[in-house]
C-alpha cells in the first residue's frame, strides 16, 4: 500500500497524539565488536491515517544506549525517538509464544497450589476435631469412672471407650498421612512453579517494569509501516579461540577455528542475524598533534639565584612565551586489521552465556623442523611454520595445540597478517637429548685460563639421538661477539654454522645437523677474551 510520512518535525513532544500504538520490534541484526554492538532492530506495524506514536517495549537498559534512529525499510526518516520512561505497560502485553506458554503455566500451578493448600487446610480441620474428641474421650474416662460401681457396667463402658478411641487412634494416622502427602504435593507444586518462573525470567519477557522508544509518526492514509530501528549498545564482547592440529606422518597443519560470544546485558535476544568485527570499538580515531617546537636561549643567570631558589629564598622568573604542552596519548592494543565474518546461522545471546560459533578449518602446508636450545633445554622442540595463505587475517585468540591426535597444551595466537609467516611450536621431541658443558670451570682442563684482563672460555653442548633413526636437527646458540674497540674476542667453534647472525640478530647461529641412531654431535666452542685495565668484563657463556 502506498503511503504519505508527513514531515516528521512538526511532530513535537508537545503535540496531542491521536493514538500510542504499542509495536514489539525485536533484534534481527547485530554487528559484534570487542566490547560493543550494532544493533537492528525491526517490526511491521498497521498505523491509521493520522498523527500518532509509536512505543517500542524495551528493557530499562536502553537508557545507557547510544543514539537511536528510526526509519523505514526504503530509508525514509522517523523520528526524533525518544525515551518514555513510564509508558504504562502491562506484564504478558508483549509476550512471545514461548513466554505466553510459561506465563499460563505459571497461573496454573499458583492456581494448583491454592487448591491444594485448601485441601491441606480442610485435613488439617478434621485432624483438629479428632484431637478434640480424643481429648472429650480421656477427660470422660478420667472424671465419669466413679460413677460407675457395678462390675458389669465397668467393663461395658470400658469397653465403649476402648471402641471410641481406637477410631479416633484410626482416624489420626490416616489424617496424619494425608497432611504429609498433601504438604509433598503443595512442595513439588512450589518447586514446579519456582522452576517456571525461574524459565520464565531467563526468556526476560517485557512488561510492566520496561521502558519504551516513543516514535512519532504521521501518514496521510492507512499503511502498513516497516520500521527499523538502529543503535548501539556496550557489553559485548567475542574473542577467536583455535584448535591446531598437526600430523607428523601426513604433513599437515590444520586450524579449526570457532568464535566465543559473551553479553552481559540483563536480556535475551532470538534468532539473531550475527556479523563479527574483527575492529577494535572505541579506538583512537586521529594521531596525536604536532605543534611547534621553538628553541630559546636565555641569558645566563647568576649561580646566586639558583642557589637562593634551592634554599627556598624568593625570585622572579623571567617572562617565557607560552608554550604549549601535549600529554602523550593513551595508547592500547587492537586488532588492526578489518576482519568481518557474517555467521551462517543465526544465533541467540543471552547474558552470562558464552555462544561458539564454529566456523571453519584452515589448511596449511607447514614446513615442520626440529630446533633445540642446549643453553638452556634438556631435549629439542618440534616446530611447524607455513605462510599465511588465507588471504585474511588470524586475529589473536587462545589455541590448543594437537600433535598426532594427542593434546599436548594452550597457547596463545597472536595477529598473523596475510601473507605473513604462522609459526607454531608442538612440544618436545624427548629422544634427542640436549648437553651442555662449561670446561672452563674443570680443575687441571688446560682450556682454563683466567687474570684479571685476561679470561679463556671452554664450552661443549650439543645432541645425543637415542631413538634407532635418524634425525635433521637445528641447534641454536647465541656465541659472544663484541662492539667494542677495547675488548679483543678469538671465537673458535669446532663446526662451522650453517647460518650466522640468524634472522639478523647478532650472535645467534644455527647449525642443521643430521644426528644418526645413536649418535652423538658435538660443538666445541673457545673464546678468549682481553680487555684494558682497570675494566670489569660482563658476558656469561
Amino acid at each position: 500500500m502506498k503511503f504519505h510520512v508527513f514531515a516528521i518535525s512538526v511532530l513535537t513532544a508537545g503535540m496531542a497524539h491521536a493514538d500510542d500504538i504499542p509495536l514489539r520490534a525485536d533484534v534481527t541484526h547485530a554487528t559484534i565488536y570487542g566490547g560493543a554492538a550494532e544493533v537492528t532492530r525491526q517490526a511491521t506495524v498497521t498505523v491509521p491515517a493520522g498523527a500518532h506514536r509509536l512505543l517500542v517495549p524495551v528493557p530499562s537498559y536502553m537508557q545507557d544506549a547510544g543514539v537511536v534512529s528510526a526509519a523505514l525499510s526504503d530509508g525514509t526518516p522517523l523520528g526524533p525517538v525518544r525515551l518514555e520512561l513510564a509508558p504504562g505497560f502491562e506484564d504478558g502485553q508483549f509476550d512471545t509464544p514461548a513466554q505466553a506458554a510459561l506465563r499460563a503455566r505459571i497461573e496454573a500451578l499458583e492456581a494448583e497450589i491454592e487448591e491444594a493448600e485448601d485441601q491441606l487446610a480442610h485435613i488439617e480441620a478434621g485432624l483438629g476435631t479428632i484431637a478434640l474428641q480424643r481429648r472429650y474421650l480421656e477427660s470422660y474416662a478420667s472424671s465419669a469412672s466413679g460413677e460407675v460401681t457395678a462390675p458389669d457396667e465397668i467393663g461395658a463402658v470400658m469397653s465403649e471407650l476402648g471402641q471410641q478411641m481406637e477410631g479416633l487412634v484410626t482416624e489420626l494416622f490416616e489424617g496424619e498421612r494425608q497432611q504429609d502427602e498433601q504438604i509433598m504435593v503443595i512442595a513439588d507444586l512450589q518447586f514446579e512453579l519456582s522452576e517456571a518462573e525461574a524459565e520464565l525470567r531467563a526468556l526476560y519477557p517485557l512488561g510492566a517494569d520496561s521502558i519504551a522508544l516513543a516514535i512519532p509518526v504521521a501518514v496521510s492514509a492507512d499503511a502498513e509501516l516497516p520500521v527499523v530501528l538502529t543503535h548501539t549498545l556496550s557489553g559485548f564482547g567475542w574473542n577467536m579461540s583455535y584448535t591446531a592440529r598437526l600430523s607428523t606422518v601426513e604433513n599437515t597443519l590444520s586450524l579449526d577455528r570457532t568464535a566465543r560470544l559473551e553479553s552481559v546485558l540483563p536480556d535475551r535476544w532470538e534468532g539473531v542475524a550475527l556479523t563479527l568485527s574483527g575492529e577494535e570499538w572505541g579506538q583512537v580515531l586521529d594521531m596525536t598533534g604536532v605543534w611547534p617546537s621553538p628553541a630559546r636561549i636565555e641569558e645566563e643567570r647568576p649561580p646566586e639565584i639558583f642557589q637562593d631558589r634551592i634554599a627556598g629564598g624568593a625570585f622572579v622568573a623571567p617572562v617565557m612565551e607560552p608554550v604549549v604542552v601535549s600529554e602523550d596519548s593513551a595508547s592500547f592494543d587492537s586488532f588492526g586489521l578489518s576482519f568481518n565474518a557474517t555467521v551462517a546461522t543465526p544465533q541467540t545471546l543471552s547474558e552470562g552465556e558464552d555462544t561458539l560459533v564454529p566456523f571453519d578449518t584452515l589448511s596449511f602446508d607447514p614446513e615442520i623442523t626440529i630446533e633445540a636450545n642446549p643453553r638452556h633445554d634438556d631435549t629439542a622442540f618440534l616446530i611447524a611454520r607455513a605462510e599465511n595463505t588465507t588471504g585474511q587475517p588470524l586475529i589473536p585468540g587462545d589455541m590448543a595445540v594437537y600433535r598426532d591426535a594427542a593434546f599436548l597444551s594452550d597457547l596463545y595466537l597472536d595477529t598473523v597478517p596475510p601473507g605473513g609467516e604462522l609459526e607454531l611450536p608442538f612440544g618436545s621431541v624427548d629422544h634427542l637429548q640436549l648437553f651442555w658443558r662449561d670446561l672452563s670451570r674443570n680443575e687441571g682442563d688446560e682450556g682454563f685460563f683466567n687474570r684479571s684482563n685476561v679470561q679463556r672460555q671452554v664450552v661443549e653442548f650439543g645432541v645425543t639421538n637415542v631413538s634407532d633413526q635418524p634425525e635433521d636437527v637445528r641447534i641454536l646458540y647465541a656465541v659472544p661477539y663484541t662492539e667494542q674497540e677495547d675488548l679483543e674476542l678469538d671465537l673458535t667453534l669446532s663446526i662451522a654454522p650453517s647460518v650466522e647472525n640468524l634472522d639478523g640478530r647478532r650472535g645467534i647461529h644455527a647449525w642443521d645437523l643430521t644426528v644418526g641412531a645413536g649418535e652423538t654431535r658435538t660443538i666445541r666452542m673457545e673464546a678468549d677474551m682481553s680487555w684494558p685495565e682497570g675494566y670489569d668484563l660482563y658476558w656469561r657463556p
